[in-house]
């Protein structure tokens, strides 16, 4: 009884480390992750490697002495629709 116990355990155990991750997806198109609740992810969450799906290639990036400058306004308004 002990050994079917242990077998199963080891079977369960190696079935977890054996396994590959679910790859994370973007869910936009969800209710549940749309952008009607950014606002609301906890912070914690907001600091990880996937994070938009937009790819700046940092290495590429070319500056523009054109552009002028600019202020950011309202972003801090939770009550904009």
């Amino acid at each position: 009884m002990m050994n079917a116990f242990i077998a199963c355990l080891a079977v369960c155990l190696l079935h977890d480390v054996c396994s590959t991750p679910t790859p994370v997806s973007w869910c936009y198109h969800r209710p549940s992750c749309s952008d009607a609740v950014w606002s609301i992810i906890a912070e914690k969450d907001c600091d990880g490697t996937q994070q938009s799906p937009i790819d700046i290639v940092t290495a590429d990036v070319q500056a523009n002495t054109n552009l002028t400058a600019f202020t950011f306004t309202g972003y801090n308004d939770r009550n904009l629709n």
